[in-house]
């Protein structure tokens, strides 16, 4: 058994929650912290597939928050009070390391981990490497290393000596950034149009792609923590045909 507040306890030493960004819910979403878990298990969010599976008297720590906006009601037909109930009922708290993870880990791990360069600098959300990639080099590294059929790009360059990598989505940046080129997902088309007309490069890796690691890389570091945990997959809610 362990209790919730032990455990939070030891990823806020590698992992702060005073990171997180204002906007954002990190932390307890559901559960007390003082709660006694059975078990523990890990994927990037709480699906309906994943909570019904997960036995009663556990603790799910996940990276995207179930609780993120507001709520005036808790109409359980709806998203996210459908899974919160069932959250409830079985007595399974959640845990969301969001932008604290991201600022702390989660960018220098894909850089390391998946890509396979050294970090050169890491601040905040973005972590710098120098890939030293021709075009055609960084698009197969992108789509091998992150599972992609394809890789959009917006101002495409022949070689890219230095790069930045966001977790999750952080096109929107890719004006203060100054690189050859920004790897991060949810690339929109005003963020392609601001990129081209500030000479920048963006490779949209995407957000699943990308953050799907998230569950990987928490089960290694709850096991040097000692806490064994279980990971759960989730399906790509983004079809392509």
């Amino acid at each position: 058994m362990h209790r919730i507040c032990d455990i939070m306890s030891a990823l806020d030493s590698l992992s702060p929650f005073a990171l997180q960004e204002s906007w954002d819910n990190c932390g307890l979403n559901i559960g007390s912290a003082t709660q006694q878990v059975a078990s523990v298990a890990v994927s990037l969010e709480a699906t309906l597939e994943i909570v019904e599976a997960l036995p009663c008297d556990s603790l799910l720590v996940v990276h995207h928050p179930l609780l993120f906006k507001p709520l005036k009601c808790l109409d359980t037909a709806r998203y996210p009070a459908n899974i919160a109930q069932i959250l409830l009922r079985k007595n399974i708290a959640l845990l969301a390391l969001h932008t604290n993870f991201d600022k702390s880990h989660f960018s220098r791990l894909l850089v390391e981990r998946v890509l396979g360069f050294a970090v050169q600098a890491n601040d905040g959300f973005v972590a710098y490497f120098e890939p030293h990639w021709t075009h055609a080099e960084c698009v197969a590294s992108l789509k091998e290393k992150f599972g992609l059929a394809q890789v959009v790009c917006a101002n495409p360059k022949p070689a890219y000596r230095t790069a930045a990598l966001i977790s999750g989505a952080g096109a929107s940046m890719a004006d203060s950034i100054d690189v050859d080129c920004l790897l991060s997902g949810d690339m929109r088309y005003h963020d392609a149009m601001i990129a081209r007309s500030m000479g920048r490069t963006i490779f949209d890796i995407r957000h699943f792609e990308s953050e799907r690691f998230f569950t990987p890389f928490m089960l290694e570091i709850l096991q040097s923590l000692g806490i064994t945990a279980q990971g759960y997959d989730v399906q790509q809610p983004l079809i392509i045909f």
